[in-house]
């Protein structure tokens, strides 16, 4: 097993790591051996330059994919994509693959926190928070996607996946993702 999760700093800036484990006669981890986390490192820029997070990877034959929320300078959030060919050394997330969208739509303040699964060579979907304001607040619903290739994404149309409630005091009131 290989976990990629979200790192945090003192001074609030993300990156990812990995640890990985073995499996049992169940497969299942045995988490009394986890390995000691390893920082993947890779240089930042533009949409991404304010931090990564939420990574999801997938192994699409030899090559292990890589989508993550990318976080720009002034806080915008949007989803990018690299690639691997040994788990640990991903080109720099930097290729942009799904931004906010139209003024008054579900996501139109940002798009985060990928999940990517393939379902078979030509056929990738992904379910994404999308964030709005609604009555001066933040929102946020998921969405979907879709990609014949794991690199150009579309939006599915509708997209919006599952909406908040909206409803005072509900448990979703503000956001489900």
């Amino acid at each position: 097993y290989r976990l990629y999760f979200t790192a945090v700093n003192t001074s609030g800036v993300t990156t990812f790591g990995t640890s990985t484990t073995t499996q049992d006669a169940n497969k299942q981890p045995v988490n009394a051996s986890w390995t000691t986390p390893t920082r993947l490192t890779f240089t930042v820029s533009g949409f991404n330059s304010g931090g990564v997070s939420h990574p999801s990877v997938i192994k699409d034959g030899v090559t292990d994919r890589m989508y993550c929320t990318g976080t720009d300078s002034g806080g915008a959030k949007s989803i990018g994509y690299s690639t691997s060919a040994d788990a640990l050394a991903f080109s720099a997330p930097g290729t942009q693959i799904l931004t906010a969208g139209s003024p008054g739509t579900f996501d139109a303040n940002g798009v985060k926190d990928p999940t990517v699964w393939q379902v078979s060579g030509t056929d990738y979907r992904m379910i994404y928070t999308g964030i709005s304001t609604v009555d001066g607040r933040t929102t946020e619903r998921l969405g979907y996607a879709t990609s014949a290739n794991g690199s150009t994404w579309a939006k599915a149309s509708p997209g919006l996946l599952l909406d908040a409630s909206l409803a005072p005091f509900s448990f979703d009131e503000l956001g489900v993702g």
